[in-house]
């Protein structure tokens, strides 16, 4: 018997070479001249009438061959394709992370369909922000996933007018006076910022934990894919009812 990542190695190959067969006989089953053939001669009306030599064309091709070459291409593709379906519908292993057995018996399709879930979920981890580390940040008193920056208090001023002496008045002249404004500050602003983002901590953790458990079923596959494959027919059968007269 063969393993079945023995079989997951050979069976493209298998495929596309029957595949690139099949069109080239698809092609010739098509070509009438090749299945065409005459034998044709020639009599003159006279004695003395030009003689021709005779014509032929032999048949370079039957569909019967193309058939024969047909079951034989195709009965090792189809027998290859059905061991490897019926091995896989067979085939199972546990998924084990940090020495704790996560998932039970798990079938090996589903062992690579996980792996490509889990590899587009840590791309998506991999996008979120993160929490700005140059601000304090708590989630006391907030729903789940929320947090609040330290209050952040800041002035609010406006632009107060007031007179400037550049030259004080004298007897011969008046005083010379320039409008000029001075910020003065009115109130203060209590800021708190709120964020549903991630901390780096816990994104770094989401991350690793998806990557070990990538890790873990991808060793559950290459587990269940070493099991054996039992050999399985189904080509000559499907042959003989075709092509039985």
């Amino acid at each position: 018997m063969t393993r079945i990542s023995q079989l997951i190695a050979v069976v493209g190959g298998i495929t596309a070479e029957a595949d690139a067969k099949v069109g080239e006989l698809r092609a010739l089953a098509a070509n009438e001249s090749l299945l065409s053939g005459l034998e044709q001669t020639y009599e003159p009306r006279n004695e003395d009438g030009v003689r021709l030599p005779p014509k032929s064309q032999k048949v370079r091709l039957t569909e019967d061959t193309v058939l024969a070459a047909l079951q034989q291409v195709l009965t090792r593709k189809w027998d290859t394709g059905l061991t490897l379906d019926a091995a896989n519908s067979s085939a199972y292993a546990s998924v084990h992370v940090g020495g704790e057995r996560l998932l039970e018996g798990v079938p090996v399709g589903h062992l690579l369909y996980l792996e490509r879930e889990l590899a587009a979920l840590h791309a998506v981890v991999a996008g979120m922000p993160t929490l700005d580390q140059t601000k304090d940040w708590t989630s006391d008193g907030l729903e789940p996933g929320l947090h609040k920056s330290a209050p952040v208090v800041t002035a609010s001023t406006e632009k107060q007018p007031y007179n400037h002496v550049l030259a004080p008045a004298t007897p011969q002249h008046p005083a010379q006076v320039q409008l000029l404004t001075h910020d003065e500050v009115v109130g203060y602003w209590t800021k708190v910022t709120f964020s549903g983002a991630l901390h780096p901590r816990r994104k770094a953790q989401l991350a690793d934990r998806i990557s070990e458990l990538k890790n873990a079923v991808k060793m559950a596959r290459e587990e269940a894919n070493s099991q054996q494959a039992e050999d399985k027919r189904e080509g000559q059968s499907i042959f003989e009812w075709l092509l039985r007269e």
